[in-house]
């Protein structure tokens, strides 16, 4: 019972292990904070392939395959596998229009049957402008609307958008419409939302819809051919229409992917079914090569593992080589993981080499935590030995350091675990804070040192006086007094401050564009918003290891306590 009434009496008086408590608190929060930036920027990557991949990809090299209607038939038949795409995958052209001329882009071109693709992958999640958005560029448009000039694009624009809405839901009418390979109206095309550089981005990350141009405009897409021998042949251009955008997640593939009908891409890539053609002569030889795609995506049914999906694909893969031998060679199955296995291990080694650079760091607090111990324990030398003449063991001597190090790596681990909360969870806010409001923040806090300080200087030079005139006074109630008057001329410096700055806005503004940080800035990187979770697992190890190393911290001090000879240490000064 007395180790108790000591340690606490030992944390009421000492300002040192708060400082020793403080170091486990930052510490702790600081690991706690990089593992849950790092790990929830590793989940949304992570998320975001899955919204992209399917669970199994059976793909060739950019000349297709043929009878995928065959594969595709026998991996629906899979128990495994709940649902299976085709799609064709190929590069080519979009020329978007232009306030003076066409501006045109390389990009990456997918053929695809929205309603099986969106079994297999949450392709409709992704589609990114919604009614709403819609019928504010209808209203912006609505003075074209009676435009004289039949063929005038705003005022045809304005008749597309204005049919769109009338349909109901934007995002089933862009599936109905990318599903459609109809020339009138022109084919479909969903574009990656990078893709238009018309899609700007303000300092929020949030796209300003009203710059954007091309949702409901024609624009040209042009492809080159590659016949099934790897040949180039000439190039095939059309105008689609652009019905959506797709915002995935991954900047490099919304900067540079685009979707189009499967049956559509399929014609101007001529994958279609076709005669054969002799090399030499030219002429037909009376036989047909089937049509061909790129790529069969899988996805397995609820509970089946990847792995035993996988085998199950490969397996129908080489039972469709031996029906069809012109298959042999030109089909490889992938899992998603194994497709970006060298990016998602580089982001998770990333994660892994910060954090321990970080826990690196963290030892300060064991070194500060041994120092403080070191330093109680000469301070407290006499006392250990009037512990020691009353009968006081070793290993009670030994427990009270110990235990001092307990309640302060408790302590300073709880309080580390609800800062990294605090922060974590309002670390959006704290960037929006930091961006847009630091320049009047630090004007206040200015203002506030300007008035304080000589003011607490001024009180300080007075209590010294009245404690040398006056020692036997009360310095608690003129600390009291002089505290008071520090806090209301902190209150009208404060007053003072806004009704200045809400007189001189001008200042107010000036201030917060001088005077910012912004430790990400969603204009530049792709995330709208600072990815981070606090996973349970690592406040799991992250905590506990802090109490652990405050223990250990105060254990070679304990075991110095529990060592002194209490004649000398009776005798020292």
């Amino acid at each position: 019972m007395y180790k108790l009434q000591i340690i606490l009496r030992y944390l009421r008086r000492r300002i040192m292990p708060l400082i020793a408590m403080l170091a486990v608190m930052l510490c702790t929060a600081m690991v706690l904070i990089v593992l849950s930036i790092m790990g929830g920027f590793l989940n949304m990557m992570t998320g975001a392939l899955q919204r992209l991949e399917a669970d199994v990809t059976v793909e060739a090299d950019i000349t297709g395959f043929p009878h995928y209607e065959a594969l595709l038939a026998d991996f629906q038949k899979l128990p495994e596998v709940a649902a299976a795409s085709p799609v064709i995958r190929s590069f080519g052209l979009v020329s978007l229009p232009g306030e003076t001329q066409r501006a045109t882009y390389p990009v990456e071109i997918l053929g695809v049957d929205p309603a099986s693709l969106n079994q297999v992958v949450p392709f409709e999640s992704t589609l990114f402008w919604h009614a709403s958005n819609i019928r504010q560029w209808v209203d912006l448009l609505q003075p074209f609307a009676d435009q004289e000039a039949p063929n005038d694009p705003q005022r045809l624009r304005y008749h597309t958008l204005k049919g769109w809405l009338d349909q109901g839901s934007f995002r089933q009418l862009t599936m109905a419409l990318l599903g459609s390979d109809m020339p009138k109206p022109a084919p479909a095309i969903v574009m990656g939302i990078e893709v238009n550089p018309q899609n700007i981005r303000d300092v929020y990350g949030h796209y300003d819809i009203l710059n954007n141009r091309t949702i409901g405009s024609p624009v040209t897409l042009t492809v080159l051919p590659i016949s099934e021998h790897g040949m180039p042949q000439d190039p095939e251009a059309r105008e689609v229409t652009v019905v959506n955008d797709f915002k995935s997640g991954l900047y490099e593939i919304d900067r540079n992917r685009v979707f189009v009908p499967f049956k559509l891409l399929q014609s101007m890539l001529k994958m279609t079914a076709a005669p054969q053609i002799n090399m030499d002569t030219g002429k037909p030889t009376g036989r047909t090569i089937a049509a061909r795609a790129s790529m069969i995506l899988v996805k397995g049914k609820a509970g089946v593992p990847l792995e035993q999906l996988h085998e199950a694909v490969r397996h129908s893969v080489r039972r469709a080589i031996a029906d069809y031998p012109d298959l042999n060679g030109r089909l490889s199955v992938s899992t998603w993981r194994e497709r970006h296995e060298k990016f998602l291990n580089a982001v998770a080694n990333e994660r892994n080499l910060v954090t321990f650079l970080f826990a690196v760091i963290s030892l300060v607090a064991f070194v500060m935590i041994a120092l403080v111990f070191y330093m109680i324990v000469l301070e407290k030398t006499r006392d250990i030995g009037v512990l020691r003449a009353l009968g006081a063991g070793q290993l009670g001597i030994a427990g009270i350091f110990l235990g001092y190090g307990l309640i302060i790596g408790i302590l300073g681990a709880l309080l580390g675990l609800a800062v990294a909360l605090a922060i974590v969870t309002n670390i959006n806010q704290i960037q929006t804070f930091l961006a847009t409001h630091l320049g009047v923040t630090t004007f206040y806090v200015g203002l506030e040192l300007a008035l304080g300080v000589p003011v607490a200087a001024v009180e300080a030079v007075v209590w010294w006086r009245l404690k040398r005139r006056y020692p036997d006074g009360r310095p608690g109630v003129w600390a009291a007094w002089m505290a008071g008057v520090l806090a209301v001329v902190g209150l009208i410096g404060l007053a003072g401050g806004f009704w200045y700055l809400h007189d001189h806005t001008s200042l107010a503004t000036w201030l917060d564009a001088t005077i910012s940080w912004e430790m990400w800035r969603p204009d530049v990187y792709y995330l709208d918003r600072i990815p981070s979770q606090v996973a349970p697992v690592d406040i799991a190890w992250v905590v506990p290891l802090s109490i652990v190393c405050s223990v250990l911290g105060s254990l070679i001090p304990a075991i110095m306590a529990a060592r002194l000879n209490p004649v000398e240490a009776l005798r020292y000064e």
